[in-house]
């Protein structure tokens, strides 16, 4: 019984330790998954904004250019 425990007990620290280092590094990086929250902007939604501004900005440097040229 008590080479059952101590058997259990190497197998189970070094588990439980790695599981603990882990837990506490993805916490630190907060790389665990989660939802999005109300009002938080995704990347994409923030990739489209900045896409449809340089699209703006665009179309007025070449109106402008146009006028310059005529």
């Amino acid at each position: 019984m008590v080479r059952f425990l101590i058997n259990s007990l190497v197998l189970v620290l070094p588990v439980v330790a790695l599981w603990v280092i882990f837990w506490g590094r993805m916490e630190k990086l907060d790389s665990a998954p989660r939802p999005y929250r109300e009002g938080e902007v995704r990347p994409w939604e923030r990739e489209a904004e900045e896409r449809a501004e340089r699209r703006r900005v665009n179309a007025m440097m070449e109106e402008e250019l146009m006028r310059r040229a005529a």
